[in-house]
C-alpha cells in the first residue's frame, strides 16, 4: 500500500526485480502476470546486452536520472531497435540473428523479460522537475523509456576498482611523497577551497541584494547543491529560482510516457494519473505563474498557411468521395460512453477522452466514427433506401502515445457502405482510396495495400477447435504483432488459453501470401478465399491490382471486424497505417438490433500529410494563397466611407475583397496586395 501511494518501492521490494504493489497489481488488472524470470539468461543473450551497453560500438546513447533516490541510466526503445537493425549488430559473434524489424523488438522483449533492463517512465514532482519510476507494464514497446539494469563487460568495472584502489594507497603514503608533490596537492586544495568559499559568499551577497530590491529567492547558480543534478547541470541555469531545474535532452521533445503531477506538501496525494496528464501543459504554465502558449499536447494549432493546406486536403477527399457517388453526413463530436465501450480488450476503449456532465451521465469525446454512423443508420433504417453510401470528415480523440503521424486529436476522412453483402463495396472503397492517392501524386511504389480477411482466420480457428469466443480476443492479440513481435504476442496468446499447436498453425497462416496456398489450407469451398478471390479479380478491373498484397497478419485492432480488412501502408516502412478498414456486418448486433452489412475505412489526415511532405508532394501556401482578389484603401481618412462603398460593390458583384481598415500609407498597400497576390488594389 505504500509503494502504491508513494510510487517507490516498498522496503523490501528490489529495483531489479520490477516489483512493489503498484506495478505488480497493475499487472494483475490486466490479466499478464507471468513467473520471473531466470536469474542466469543465455549466453547469446549476455554478448547481445554486452554489446549494447557500449554506446561507442551499438549507438545506444543512455542519459543520466534519478530513480527511487539514485542515479541511473536511461535510455528509449527506439534506440535499442535501430542499433539492433544496424550493419553493426552482425559483427557481434554469436548474437541471435535479426533479420527485420519485429525481430528486434523480440529481441528487446527477450532481453527485458531476463532483466538486462526494465521499463521506466517519467514522473513530474513539480511543473519543472521530474524522475524515473517503474512502468506498471512490463512489455517493450519502441516508444517506451527503459533503465540499464545490467552493467556491462567487467573489464572496464575492474579497471576502474584497480584505479580507485591505486588512488588509495597513494594517498595512503603520503608522508613518503616528494616535496614537491606535497606542495602541488597543498595549492590545489587551498585554491579549491578558496574558490568554494569565494562562490558560496557571491552567492549569498547577490542573493542579498536581490531580496533588497524585491527579487525574492534568486541565486546564482541555483542548482549548485542539487544532489540530483549531473555535474553539467549544478551551474544551469546561472541566476534563477532556488527550485531545480531538469536539462533537457533529446527524449524531452517526444516524451511518450505518463507525465504526472506530483505535490509534495504535507498530507497530500499524488496527482490522479489520468488527471494530471490530462493537461500537462497547463499544469506547467499554471505552476510557473504563466500562461503556456503551446496546445495541449498531441493537438493542433491551424494558423492560416495550415489551414490552407487542411482545406486542400480536404477538398481533395471531398471531390474523391462525391465523384464516387457518396453522400456526406456529420455526427456530434461527444457521444454517450456506452457507445464505445467494448469487452473485446482493444485499446480504443482504453482511450477514451471520457468524464461525467452536468447531469452525472458518462460522456466521450469520439475516438471513431463508425459507432456514431452506426446509430443513426439504426435510427432510420426502416426508411432509409440502400445502398447507403456516406463520407464524413470527423475530428477524433484518443488518449494514446504521441509519435510521427500519431495526435490525440486528429481528423479522418470516413467512407462506408451499409446493405451490401459482397466484396464489391470493398473493391468501391478501395478504388477511392487509391484513386486518391493517384490525385494528390502517389502511386503503388510509394503505396501498398495489405488485403486480410477475419473470415479466413475464424474458419482456421474453428478447424482446430478454438471456441468462437476466444476469436475477438485472439484478434486483438495478433494486431499488436508489429508492436511488441511475435515471440511476446505467442506469449499472450498461450496464456489466453489457446494450445501451443494452435498458436503455431496460426503463424504458419499468416506467413501465407497467395491466394492459392490459402486455399489449400482451409479447402477449396472455402467462402472467405471466395471471398479474396473475387476481391484480387475486381481489382484487376478497377486498375489497382498492383496497390494489393495478401498478408493474413493484418486483423486491424477493432473488434468489430468480421470479413475482409485491409490497410494502406509506406512502402518505405517509415511510417505507421496510412489506411485501414474492413466489413463489420455484425455491428448492429451490439446495439440489440438485426445485424446489417457494413464496410467502411478510415483515413487519417496526420500520416498522409507526412507522407506527402517527405515526398515533397504538399503544396506550400506560404504566400500568395489567401484567394483576395482586390485590396481597397481610403488614401485619406474622410474617403472612407467611399472605399467601404467601393469594396461592398465589388463583394456584390462576387469578389473576394480585403478592406484596409485602418490608415495607410500607399506604399504598404502596394507590399499588402504583392503579398496576397491581388492584382486590383483599388485606391
Amino acid at each position: 500500500v505504500n509503494s502504491r501511494r508513494t510510487g517507490r518501492p516498498s522496503p523490501g521490494a528490489s529495483l531489479a526485480d520490477g516489483s512493489g504493489a503498484s506495478r505488480m497489481s497493475a499487472v494483475r488488472q490486466r490479466g499478464a502476470v507471468r513467473a520471473a524470470p531466470s536469474a542466469r539468461p543465455d549466453d547469446a543473450l549476455l554478448k547481445v546486452a554486452n554489446w549494447l551497453r557500449e554506446p561507442r560500438r551499438s549507438g545506444v546513447t543512455t542519459r543520466e536520472a534519478v530513480q527511487y533516490e539514485r542515479r541511473v541510466e536511461y535510455f528509449k526503445g527506439t534506440k535499442m531497435v535501430e542499433a539492433l537493425l544496424s550493419p553493426k549488430y552482425k559483427d557481434v559473434k554469436g548474437a541471435p540473428p535479426v533479420c527485420s524489424k519485429p525481430d528486434a523488438i523480440a529481441l528487446c522483449s527477450r532481453l527485458l523479460s531476463a532483466q538486462y533492463f526494465h521499463r521506466s517512465q517519467r514522473i513530474f514532482i513539480s511543473a519543472r522537475r521530474w524522475e524515473l519510476e517503474m512502468h506498471p507494464v512490463h512489455t517493450f514497446e519502441e516508444d517506451g523509456l527503459y533503465t540499464w539494469l545490467h552493467e556491462g563487460s567487467k573489464g572496464r568495472l575492474y579497471a576502474l576498482c584497480g584505479l580507485t584502489l591505486a588512488g588509495a594507497l597513494l594517498l595512503c603514503m603520503v608522508q613518503i611523497w616528494p616535496i614537491w608533490m606535497k606542495i602541488g596537492l597543498w595549492w590545489c586544495s587551498v585554491t579549491f577551497l578558496t574558490t568554494f568559499s569565494a562562490l558560496c559568499a557571491v552567492r549569498l551577497a547577490l542573493f542579498l541584494v536581490m531580496f533588497a530590491v524585491g527579487f525574492r529567492g534568486i541565486w546564482l547558480f541555483p542548482n549548485l547543491f542539487d544532489d540530483n543534478q549531473t555535474f553539467a547541470g549544478s551551474f544551469l541555469p546561472i541566476m534563477g529560482k532556488a527550485e531545480p531545474v531538469v536539462v533537457a535532452d533529446e527524449y524531452d521533445s517526444d516524451d511518450d510516457e505518463l507525465r504526472r503531477i506530483r505535490t509534495k506538501k504535507k498530507g497530500a496525494e499524488p496527482a490522479d494519473a489520468a488527471n494530471g496528464a490530462a493537461d500537462g501543459g497547463a499544469a506547467d504554465g499554471a505552476a510557473q505563474g504563466s500562461l503556456d502558449l503551446a496546445p495541449p499536447r498531441g493537438t493542433r494549432d491551424f494558423y492560416p498557411p495550415d489551414m490552407r493546406v487542411r482545406n486542400w486536403l480536404f477538398g481533395k477527399w471531398r471531390d474523391e468521395a462525391l465523384g464516387h457517388g457518396f453522400e456526406e453526413y456529420d455526427a456530434p463530436v461527444m457521444e454517450s460512453e456506452a457507445l464505445y465501450i467494448r469487452k473485446a480488450g482493444e485499446e480504443v476503449t482504453q482511450q477514451l477522452y471520457n468524464f461525467d456532465d452536468k447531469q452525472g451521465r458518462r460522456m466521450a469525446l469520439r475516438p471513431e466514427m463508425t459507432p456514431s454512423l452506426a446509430r443513426m443508420v439504426l435510427a432510420q433504417r426502416s426508411t432509409l433506401p440502400t445502398p447507403v453510401k456516406w463520407f464524413a470528415i470527423p475530428q477524433c480523440w484518443r488518449y494514446e502515445r504521441t509519435t510521427r503521424g500519431r495526435r490525440r486529436e486528429h481528423y479522418q476522412w470516413n467512407m462506408d457502405v451499409w446493405g451490401v453483402p459482397t466484396v464489391h463495396a470493398e473493391a468501391e472503397l478501395l478504388s477511392a482510396c487509391t484513386a486518391f492517392c493517384t490525385r494528390v501524386g502517389l502511386g503503388p511504389a510509394d503505396v501498398g495495400v495489405r488485403i486480410s480477411s477475419r473470415a479466413a482466420l475464424s474458419e482456421l480457428m474453428r478447424a482446430l477447435g478454438v471456441p468462437d469466443a476466444l476469436f475477438t480476443r485472439t484478434c486483438v492479440l495478433v494486431d499488436k504483432l508489429d508492436k511488441i513481435g511475435g515471440e511476446e504476442v505467442r506469449v499472450q496468446l498461450l496464456q489466453l488459453g489457446l494450445p501451443d499447436g494452435v498458436c503455431t498453425s496460426l503463424f504458419e497462416t499468416m506467413r501465407i501470401t497467395t491466394i492459392e496456398a490459402l486455399a489449400e489450407r482451409l479447402g477449396g469451398e472455402s467462402e472467405a478465399v471466395a471471398q479474396l478471390r473475387l476481391l484480387f479479380e475486381l481489382a484487376q478491373e478497377y486498375g489497382y491490382a498492383d496497390w494489393l498484397q495478401l498478408d493474413l497478419s493484418v486483423v486491424r485492432g477493432l473488434s468489430y471486424y468480421t470479413g475482409v480488412v485491409f490497410e494502406g501502408f509506406d512502402r518505405k516502412g517509415e511510417l505507421r497505417a496510412i489506411f485501414g478498414g474492413g466489413r463489420y456486418d455484425r455491428l448492429l448486433e451490439s446495439f440489440g438490433a438485426e445485424p446489417m452489412p457494413a464496410v467502411g475505412f478510415g483515413f487519417g489526415d496526420a500520416v498522409i500529410a507526412e507522407l506527402l511532405r517527405d515526398k515533397g508532394l504538399l503544396p506550400s501556401f506560404e504566400r500568395g494563397a489567401s484567394g483576395v482578389d482586390a485590396v481597397v484603401l481610403a488614401l485619406d481618412p474622410a474617403l472612407a466611407p467611399h472605399a467601404v462603398r467601393a469594396a461592398s460593390t465589388l463583394r456584390a458583384a462576387g469578389r473576394r475583397v480585403d478592406l484596409v481598415l485602418e490608415p495607410k500609407k500607399p506604399k504598404w498597400a502596394i507590399k499588402h496586395a504583392e503579398r496576397l497576390r491581388a492584382p486590383p488594389l483599388v485606391l
